[in-house]
């Protein structure tokens, strides 16, 4: 699974080609609907260290966030706060609070060293926020043709929400959601709804997808023995007999204690 994808060069000229396409009014509006998802799931969050990874190193997603400390990577933009390869991040273990990856995933050679630098550098309890183009939409319909036309951008990998969310769920990401946006046509947004808008944000055709998914920590509980009364006459305490072998050496290592300690006469 992980060696399926193939590999093509990564180049500037590709990112230049996207800035521009969000520069388009179809590229503004789904960032602006972006804004808008991202916005109310950043608006629960806290923590110290907050990392931008956005294959467009322009936008600021993290505008109204809480977190203290906050940074946009990019491996060619001057304006970013740090120049990095998307796939190693120059990050310690554990160290960021919030990592929101825009459309990064789509257009770099293997998109699951990126989950797994991800899952590095996440704090236990901490969030990834994921943007990506919906495959099940007319964008992602549109940009499959266009996948097979010279010179077009939409040379990505589509991958799903569903696809996603199990990527992320074997990296010990959960207590995921998920919201849709920018659907077809574009009238549906123009009405000034709330039960509307509720219901466009789950409905699974949209232009693009948001997932939100917290990082959970494995824990181990210890197992305490059982213990009951002796049954042999002694005041105190006796393992449980768990098996065929069991705690048979220690029960009749205290039978026998018992019966010596019968055979010593008392001190007149």
């Amino acid at each position: 699974m992980f060696n399926r994808w193939k590999k093509r060069p990564y180049n500037t000229g590709l990112l230049l080609a996207l800035e521009q396409w969000f520069d388009s009014d179809r590229g503004v509006r789904i960032l602006r609907q972006q804004q808008v998802l991202i916005d109310e799931l950043l608006g629960s969050c806290f923590g110290y260290h907050l990392l931008q990874l956005s294959i467009d190193s322009r936008p600021r997603l993290f505008r109204d966030c809480r977190v203290q400390y906050k940074y946009r990577a990019h491996p060619s933009a001057i304006s970013a706060d740090v120049l990095s390869d998307f796939e190693q991040l120059p990050f310690a273990n554990e160290s960021l609070d919030i990592v929101i990856v825009h459309h990064v995933q789509e257009f770099i050679d293997n998109p699951h060293q990126l989950l797994r630098e991800i899952n590095r550098v996440v704090v236990p309890h901490g969030r990834v926020i994921v943007v990506g183009f919906n495959p099940w939409s007319p964008l992602g319909v549109f940009s499959r043709v266009g996948h097979w036309l010279p010179g077009s951008i939409w040379h990505n990998h589509l991958i799903g929400v569903g696809r996603m969310q199990d990527w992320l769920a074997l990296l010990g990401f959960g207590a995921s959601i998920k919201y849709y946006g920018h659907h077809s046509p574009s009238l549906l947004a123009k009405i000034n709804k709330p039960w509307l808008a509720r219901l466009l944000k789950h409905w699974p055709f949209g232009s693009f997808y948001v997932i939100s998914a917290i990082k959970e920590e494995l824990t181990m509980t210890p197992i305490r023995p059982r213990w009951r009364q002796a049954g042999n006459g002694f005041t105190g305490l006796a393992p449980i007999k768990t098996g065929a072998l069991g705690n048979v050496g220690m029960a009749g290592e205290t039978k026998a204690s018992h019966t010596r300690a019968k055979e010593i006469p008392e001190a007149s």
